[in-house]
Protein backbone atom coordinates (compact mmCIF):
# COMPACT_ATOMS: atom_id res chain seq x y z
CA UNK A 1 0.00 0.00 0.00
CA UNK A 2 1.38 3.08 -0.93
CA UNK A 3 1.45 5.93 1.78
CA UNK A 4 0.16 9.47 1.40
CA UNK A 5 2.18 11.89 3.31
CA UNK A 6 -0.34 14.36 3.08
CA UNK A 7 -3.76 12.80 3.31
CA UNK A 8 -6.84 14.88 2.93
CA UNK A 9 -9.83 14.20 4.55
CA UNK A 10 -14.30 14.31 3.89
CA UNK A 11 -16.39 16.62 6.14
CA UNK A 12 -19.05 14.97 6.27
CA UNK A 13 -22.39 17.72 5.99
CA UNK A 14 -25.31 16.26 7.40
CA UNK A 15 -27.05 15.71 4.59
CA UNK A 16 -24.58 13.46 2.86
CA UNK A 17 -24.38 11.42 6.69
CA UNK A 18 -28.51 11.14 6.33
CA UNK A 19 -27.65 10.13 2.75
CA UNK A 20 -25.59 7.49 3.43
CA UNK A 21 -27.40 6.56 6.37
CA UNK A 22 -30.80 6.57 4.23
CA UNK A 23 -29.33 4.16 1.69
CA UNK A 24 -28.58 1.90 4.41
CA UNK A 25 -32.09 1.26 4.88
CA UNK A 26 -33.01 0.98 1.26
CA UNK A 27 -31.00 -1.65 0.53
CA UNK A 28 -31.71 -3.00 3.58
CA UNK A 29 -35.87 -2.97 3.63
CA UNK A 30 -35.29 -3.76 0.16
CA UNK A 31 -35.91 -7.64 0.16
CA UNK A 32 -39.03 -7.24 2.12
CA UNK A 33 -40.29 -4.63 -0.18
CA UNK A 34 -39.83 -7.22 -3.20
CA UNK A 35 -40.88 -10.08 -1.72
CA UNK A 36 -44.43 -7.46 -0.81
CA UNK A 37 -44.30 -6.94 -4.45
CA UNK A 38 -44.48 -11.34 -4.92
CA UNK A 39 -40.34 -11.68 -5.68
CA UNK A 40 -39.28 -14.90 -3.85
CA UNK A 41 -36.53 -13.96 -1.65
CA UNK A 42 -36.06 -17.41 -0.28
CA UNK A 43 -32.02 -17.69 0.15
CA UNK A 44 -32.12 -21.01 -0.90
CA UNK A 45 -34.87 -20.89 -3.72
CA UNK A 46 -34.95 -17.14 -4.51
CA UNK A 47 -33.44 -15.13 -7.03
CA UNK A 48 -32.67 -12.30 -4.61
CA UNK A 49 -28.90 -11.17 -4.29
CA UNK A 50 -28.48 -11.34 -0.60
CA UNK A 51 -25.39 -10.27 1.30
CA UNK A 52 -24.52 -7.60 -1.85
CA UNK A 53 -24.49 -4.55 0.47
CA UNK A 54 -23.02 -1.50 0.84
CA UNK A 55 -22.69 -1.23 4.39
CA UNK A 56 -18.75 -2.70 4.79
CA UNK A 57 -17.61 -0.93 1.67
CA UNK A 58 -18.91 2.43 4.17
CA UNK A 59 -17.31 1.99 6.89
CA UNK A 60 -14.00 0.81 5.00
CA UNK A 61 -14.36 4.49 3.59
CA UNK A 62 -15.82 6.43 6.96
CA UNK A 63 -12.74 5.12 8.49
CA UNK A 64 -10.44 5.87 6.26
CA UNK A 65 -12.09 8.99 4.57
CA UNK A 66 -13.94 10.92 7.05
CA UNK A 67 -12.57 13.78 9.55
CA UNK A 68 -14.45 12.73 12.77
CA UNK A 69 -14.22 9.20 13.55
CA UNK A 70 -17.33 9.13 15.13
CA UNK A 71 -19.20 10.33 11.82
CA UNK A 72 -18.55 6.90 10.42
CA UNK A 73 -19.96 4.91 12.94
CA UNK A 74 -23.14 7.28 13.42
CA UNK A 75 -23.76 6.60 9.34
CA UNK A 76 -23.36 3.05 9.72
CA UNK A 77 -24.63 2.08 12.94
CA UNK A 78 -27.57 4.43 12.45
CA UNK A 79 -27.99 2.96 9.24
CA UNK A 80 -28.22 -0.69 10.60
CA UNK A 81 -30.30 0.08 13.70
CA UNK A 82 -33.22 1.97 12.26
CA UNK A 83 -33.51 -0.92 9.11
CA UNK A 84 -33.41 -2.96 12.03
CA UNK A 85 -35.89 -1.89 13.92
CA UNK A 86 -37.78 -1.58 10.22
CA UNK A 87 -37.27 -5.14 10.06
CA UNK A 88 -38.11 -6.10 13.19
CA UNK A 89 -41.67 -4.52 12.96
CA UNK A 90 -42.12 -5.79 8.99
CA UNK A 91 -41.01 -9.82 10.51
CA UNK A 92 -40.30 -10.24 13.57
CA UNK A 93 -37.46 -10.57 16.50
CA UNK A 94 -36.28 -13.82 14.17
CA UNK A 95 -35.19 -11.77 11.50
CA UNK A 96 -33.78 -8.82 13.72
CA UNK A 97 -31.58 -8.44 16.64
CA UNK A 98 -30.23 -12.03 16.71
CA UNK A 99 -27.23 -13.61 18.14
CA UNK A 100 -26.27 -13.18 14.45
CA UNK A 101 -27.24 -9.57 13.83
CA UNK A 102 -24.31 -9.16 16.88
CA UNK A 103 -21.88 -10.55 14.87
CA UNK A 104 -22.87 -8.60 11.75
CA UNK A 105 -22.37 -5.30 13.88
CA UNK A 106 -19.11 -6.25 15.67
CA UNK A 107 -17.59 -7.45 12.10
CA UNK A 108 -18.70 -3.45 10.76
CA UNK A 109 -17.45 -2.06 13.97
CA UNK A 110 -13.94 -3.96 12.84
CA UNK A 111 -14.10 -2.75 9.22
CA UNK A 112 -15.00 0.89 10.49
CA UNK A 113 -11.43 0.51 12.89
CA UNK A 114 -9.60 -1.66 9.90
CA UNK A 115 -10.45 1.86 7.43
CA UNK A 116 -9.04 3.91 10.17
CA UNK A 117 -6.12 2.09 10.48
CA UNK A 118 -5.96 2.38 6.39
CA UNK A 119 -6.36 5.99 7.08
CA UNK A 120 -2.53 7.40 5.57
CA UNK A 121 -2.92 4.72 2.45
CA UNK A 122 -4.26 5.63 -0.71
CA UNK A 123 -4.44 3.55 -3.54
CA UNK A 124 -6.80 0.54 -4.98
CA UNK A 125 -4.50 -1.94 -2.87
CA UNK A 126 -6.50 -0.01 0.14
CA UNK A 127 -10.04 -1.13 -0.95
CA UNK A 128 -9.05 -4.46 -2.31
CA UNK A 129 -6.78 -5.82 0.40
CA UNK A 130 -9.07 -3.56 3.49
CA UNK A 131 -12.28 -4.73 1.90
CA UNK A 132 -10.78 -8.56 1.65
CA UNK A 133 -10.05 -8.52 5.07
CA UNK A 134 -12.76 -7.02 6.48
CA UNK A 135 -15.03 -9.21 4.24
CA UNK A 136 -13.09 -12.40 5.31
CA UNK A 137 -13.50 -11.44 9.04
CA UNK A 138 -17.75 -10.82 8.56
CA UNK A 139 -17.35 -14.00 6.65
CA UNK A 140 -16.07 -15.82 9.39
CA UNK A 141 -17.82 -14.23 12.54
CA UNK A 142 -21.09 -13.92 11.48
CA UNK A 143 -21.30 -18.34 9.94
CA UNK A 144 -19.29 -19.10 13.20
CA UNK A 145 -22.57 -17.52 14.86
CA UNK A 146 -25.03 -19.61 12.25
CA UNK A 147 -23.76 -22.68 13.04
CA UNK A 148 -23.78 -21.87 16.53
CA UNK A 149 -27.43 -21.08 17.62
CA UNK A 150 -28.97 -22.05 14.61
CA UNK A 151 -27.88 -25.53 13.65
CA UNK A 152 -31.14 -26.85 14.09
CA UNK A 153 -33.14 -24.68 12.31
CA UNK A 154 -34.42 -25.51 8.68
CA UNK A 155 -32.65 -25.20 6.16
CA UNK A 156 -29.49 -25.50 8.27
CA UNK A 157 -28.68 -28.59 10.37
CA UNK A 158 -25.50 -28.04 10.72
CA UNK A 159 -24.64 -30.35 13.70
CA UNK A 160 -22.34 -28.93 16.62
CA UNK A 161 -19.11 -30.90 14.99
CA UNK A 162 -15.96 -29.37 13.50
CA UNK A 163 -17.89 -31.56 10.30
CA UNK A 164 -20.79 -28.98 10.74
CA UNK A 165 -18.62 -25.85 10.91
CA UNK A 166 -17.18 -26.52 7.81
CA UNK A 167 -20.34 -27.42 6.16
CA UNK A 168 -21.69 -24.07 7.27
CA UNK A 169 -18.75 -22.33 6.02
CA UNK A 170 -18.90 -24.52 2.63
CA UNK A 171 -22.32 -23.14 2.67
CA UNK A 172 -21.90 -19.80 3.02
CA UNK A 173 -19.46 -19.13 0.23
CA UNK A 174 -21.48 -17.64 -2.57
CA UNK A 175 -22.64 -15.39 0.24
CA UNK A 176 -19.17 -14.22 0.74
CA UNK A 177 -18.67 -13.87 -2.67
CA UNK A 178 -21.50 -11.61 -3.22
CA UNK A 179 -20.34 -9.51 0.32
CA UNK A 180 -16.87 -9.22 -1.39
CA UNK A 181 -18.03 -8.29 -4.95
CA UNK A 182 -20.59 -5.44 -3.03
CA UNK A 183 -17.66 -4.37 -1.28
CA UNK A 184 -15.62 -3.91 -3.87
CA UNK A 185 -18.03 -2.18 -5.92
CA UNK A 186 -19.46 0.61 -3.57
CA UNK A 187 -15.89 1.11 -2.27
CA UNK A 188 -14.69 1.64 -6.10
CA UNK A 189 -17.85 4.14 -6.18
CA UNK A 190 -16.89 6.08 -3.05
CA UNK A 191 -13.25 5.99 -3.61
CA UNK A 192 -13.93 6.96 -6.93
CA UNK A 193 -15.86 9.77 -6.67
CA UNK A 194 -14.03 11.09 -3.47
CA UNK A 195 -10.94 10.85 -5.64
CA UNK A 196 -12.58 12.92 -8.59
CA UNK A 197 -13.75 15.69 -6.21
CA UNK A 198 -10.17 16.30 -4.95
CA UNK A 199 -9.02 16.18 -8.78
CA UNK A 200 -11.46 18.76 -9.81
CA UNK A 201 -11.84 20.93 -6.95
CA UNK A 202 -10.94 24.41 -8.75
CA UNK A 203 -10.12 26.07 -6.21
CA UNK A 204 -8.34 26.10 -2.84
CA UNK A 205 -11.99 27.20 -1.18
CA UNK A 206 -13.96 24.99 -3.15
CA UNK A 207 -11.85 22.03 -2.01
CA UNK A 208 -11.10 23.07 1.97
CA UNK A 209 -15.28 23.10 1.81
CA UNK A 210 -14.81 19.16 1.39
CA UNK A 211 -11.41 18.65 3.03
CA UNK A 212 -8.65 19.46 5.46
CA UNK A 213 -4.94 18.70 5.29
CA UNK A 214 -3.56 17.33 8.30
CA UNK A 215 0.04 18.38 9.37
Amino acid sequence: MTTNSNPTFLRLPIWMAIAFAGYIVFVRLLPYLAEALGMQIDPEFGAYPWNFSPVMALCLFGGSRFLRAGSGWLVAFGGMLVSDLAILAIKGPAFAFSWISAGVYLSFGIGLLLGRRLRHQSGPAVLLGGGLLAEVIFFVVTNFLVWLFFHSQPPMHYPLTAGGLGMCYVNAIPYFGRSLASTLIYGSLLYGSWAWIRRTATSRDSLNAWVVREA
